[in-house]
């Protein structure tokens, strides 16, 4: 069956797929809801489709906002702890760090943190400021990631049928810092300028990428 939902406009944003809930924001929204039932039941066609993600799998923002229940809660707060614990150990002047960025002539190389949602270790990416754009991140990201056989956290946690392959698929990239809510539903760089602006503002940068 096909639920009906009462709640807010941000409500689609838990669905599991585009079209596979009935929404209702609002009272004037009861009768478009109505006409909307009655045409699923009287074609089949329509109706599978919106069932259709059972068969196919949910969407990837649907897996990506499930996906965290695979690290417990208890598990995220020592995380977040051990984060705030090191950035302060990190700002003390007897920490020894590695440069955030390389400059020779006109080339800079510049030193990035990512590690995967739901992990505590860093890993180390590189990118050069003739290539310094979100793709290329997204790019680096995953040769580096592939290149670890990396597993993501979910993998054990997941039904059969969504485990898919051993091809990493990445969903979001977001700083270190962000609440769930917010990385998921709320940022983006807006453009590859920001995204240069945060890099040049925030020396030897931390990211989180969502792996799907």
């Amino acid at each position: 069956t096909i639920p009906v939902v009462v709640g807010p406009p941000n409500i689609q944003d838990f669905a599991p797929y585009p079209g596979s809930v009935l929404h209702i924001k609002e009272l004037q929204d009861v009768e478009s809801v109505a006409k909307t039932m009655r045409y699923l039941a009287e074609n089949p066609e329509a109706y599978n489709q919106s069932l259709r993600w059972k068969y196919e799998g949910p969407s990837d923002s649907f897996k990506a906002l499930v996906d965290m229940a695979a690290v417990h809660s208890s598990c995220r707060l020592c995380i977040h702890l051990a984060t705030k614990s090191r950035e302060k150990e990190e700002k003390s002047p007897d920490f020894k760090k590695r440069p955030c960025k390389c400059t020779r002539g006109s080339k800079t190389v510049y030193h990035i943190y990512v590690r995967e949602r739901g992990t505590f270790e860093m890993e180390s990416i590189y990118l050069r400021s003739s290539n310094l754009t979100m793709e290329a991140f997204k790019s680096a990201v995953l040769k580096k990631f592939t290149s670890l056989n990396h597993v993501p956290v979910w993998k054990p946690e997941r039904p059969e049928m969504l485990k898919g392959g051993d091809e990493l698929k990445i969903y979001k990239i977001y700083p270190v810092g962000l609440t769930q809510r917010q990385a998921l539903y709320t940022f983006r760089f807006d453009g590859d300028a920001d995204f240069r602006g945060h890099l040049e503002s925030n020396p030897c940068a931390k990211f989180e990428v969502v792996f799907v």
